[in-house]
């Protein structure tokens, strides 16, 4: 469940040692929606690969695309490597957002947004820290211009 960066790094994997999976999420959402044009990573470019396999990790990428060598990488090319890694690697990721998840029987049941349920042995959360926003009910009642949460912010 997930699909920016982390989630992306592990569906890599699965697929390159063939284990099957299904990736649930929005490819690069948060950083789409979330990272305001411009900003840079504090991650050097040589950690910032989301594969060690060569031909999907970061220098790959920069040479696919002829970029210059660099330390800082904006939040633009971040978002541009993600979603060149997922069609490099051959992930596929249904879009639907995960609605509800809970154990039943040892397994997993997962219902999505638009009320489809899958069932799973395993389930690997790799959501971003969005999810976890907390704004205290005395803000939550403040119209949006006078409090807000900084994941908001873009």
């Amino acid at each position: 469940i997930g699909a920016g960066p982390f989630g992306l790094s592990v569906a890599g994997e699965l697929r390159r040692t063939n284990q099957p999976f299904l990736l649930l999420g929005r490819p690069m959402s948060f950083w789409r929606e979330h990272v305001p044009p411009g900003t840079r990573l504090l991650s050097r470019a040589a950690n910032c690969s989301l594969s060690r396999r060569q031909g999907l990790d970061w220098p790959a990428y920069s040479r696919a695309i002829n970029l210059a060598q660099s330390e800082a990488i904006s939040s633009e090319q971040f978002l541009a490597y993600g979603l060149w890694f997922q069609e490099m690697a051959g992930i596929a990721a249904l879009e639907n957002l995960v609605a509800d998840l809970e154990t039943r029987g040892g397994r997993f049941q997962i219902t999505l947004d638009d009320g489809t349920k899958i069932v799973a042995e395993t389930v690997i959360v790799a959501i971003s820290l969005k999810h976890f926003a907390y704004c205290h009910p005395e803000f939550a009642r403040l119209p949006a211009h006078l409090a807000s949460h900084t994941s908001e912010l873009v």
